[in-house]
């Protein structure tokens, strides 16, 4: 996958776990919670000009315009918190579904329900309609515009969906029959945990917490996770930061399907930034729980949100891992860190000089070490050059394009060579070695 990277539990005595994130560069919008009553307007003019031009032409392009005006009415009852305007043209066989589908989408404090319908299929004479419909759905922001949910996007999204709809349509009204997300399988987007299930939710300032509602508390979840997002929000390199992180705890099931999950068994949670408005965590509540563990994995999760958006550039492991690590131990003494003795066996089996952008290697009994190995790069970088200056590093090899040569020059104004030499001693001295 494009822009991932894992966070993995360590298979030494104290188990941590490997982040995946992927930046997937669909949803431009300004980080700022609350409808966008602005497309609710639109909507709805929109809705009432298409209604217009139903009243003309074939049967066809009469229910075509009726589905594309009442899709506007809904997505503008849907913005607007206007849960009977939602509901008003869907059959009562469908009522339960689509007031589910209210409730977890109004949860994660929706911005944009974007609706374009792909037309009806050829053949079809009626009264019952389909028509597959693209939606556009954003998250904590105001702004989710129309022209990106029609022109989409090759790579699959986590805002950019697909319904199969069915309708019948009688005189001057549409009504909504069926209404199924496509259940492909595609990763890293499917299926996202609101489209199946009820979901309850806990939410404060800077974080939405989400859960299968009846099975899992996410209220206990959601002081960890703030105090794992103030520190993340310190290191935020792109803007708008994130409108809210979003965070869903995970039971079995849902761990083994929602976003198409991940199979590899040490991995305890990931994340995915669909736009730089959302930010998605996924943590597997089998193994992790909210204490101060789970913040520290939060931290390092939303870290690789705060981190890396895009235009974002392919960057060594070592820095993207590296510089999670580091804002999930800042504010602790190199002397706690708990991968030193996974790093100091790193070290050894490659026999380490001073090389801090070392090529990265999953093979499971060395995933710890390279994990400490970036945390001592990034932790050097930052005590010899400043906090700063490491952050801006590790910005122009993410957004900008460097490698760690020239970006050492820009940000250091010192080779990459001169470096590595400075922070060898030190990262021997913490090693032990």
């Amino acid at each position: 996958m494009s822009g991932s990277d894992a966070y993995r539990r360590r298979r030494l005595p104290y188990p941590w776990s490997r982040l995946a994130l992927v930046a997937l560069l669909v949803c431009g919008s300004l980080g700022l919670p609350g409808p966008d009553h602005r497309l609710e307007q639109d909507s709805a003019r929109a809705a009432r000009a298409v209604d217009t031009a139903s009243a003309r032409g074939s049967p066809a392009t009469r229910a075509d315009g009726l589905i594309r005006g009442t899709l506007g009415r809904q997505a503008a009852a849907l913005i607007g918190g206007d849960e009977r305007g939602w509901l008003r043209d869907v059959d009562p066989a469908l009522t339960s579904e689509m007031h589910r589908l209210y409730r977890n989408l109004h949860g994660l404090r929706i911005s944009g329900w974007v609706t374009d319908p792909a037309g009806l299929a050829a053949g079809q004479t009626g009264p019952v309609w389909n028509t597959d419909v693209r939606i556009r759905v954003c998250f904590a922001g105001p702004v989710c515009t129309r022209e990106r949910a029609a022109a989409g996007r090759p790579e699959p999204s986590t805002d950019l969906l697909t319904a199969r709809t069915a309708w019948r349509v009688t005189g001057d009204r549409a009504v909504l029959l069926r209404f199924a997300f496509d259940s492909e399988a595609r990763l890293p987007s499917r299926p996202t945990p609101w489209e199946r299930g009820a979901l309850s939710f806990a939410a404060g300032r800077r974080v939405i917490v989400a859960a299968p509602r009846g099975r899992l508390r996410p209220a206990e979840w959601l002081a960890p996770a703030e105090r794992a997002a103030v520190v993340a929000d310190r290191f935020a390199l792109t803007e708008p930061r994130v409108g809210s992180y979003l965070v869903f705890l995970a039971g079995r099931s849902e761990w083994r399907t929602w976003f198409s999950a991940f199979t590899d068994r040490d991995v305890l949670g990931y994340a995915l930034r669909p736009s730089d408005t959302s930010g998605f965590i996924v943590i597997d509540t089998t193994k992790v729980r909210p204490d101060a563990h789970g913040e520290n994995v939060l931290r390092h999760e939303m870290a690789h949100i705060a981190t890396r958006y895009g235009p974002s550039t392919r960057v060594g492991e070592w820095a993207t891992e590296g510089i999670a690590e580091y804002v999930a131990w800042t504010g602790h003494p190199v002397s706690a860190y708990d991968r030193t003795g996974d790093a100091r066996a790193l070290a050894a089996k490659i026999r380490w000089t001073r090389q801090l952008d070392l090529e990265w290697s999953h093979a499971s009994a060395y995933r710890s070490g390279y994990y400490g190995m970036g945390f001592f790069a990034m932790r050097c970088l930052s005590e010899t050059f400043g906090e700063a200056r490491m952050l801006d590093f590790f910005d122009r090899m993410a957004h900008g394009g460097r490698g760690p040569a020239q970006a050492s020059g820009e940000a250091f104004g010192a080779s990459w060579a001169a470096v590595e030499r400075g922070c060898a001693p030190r990262i021997g001295a913490w090693l032990g070695s």
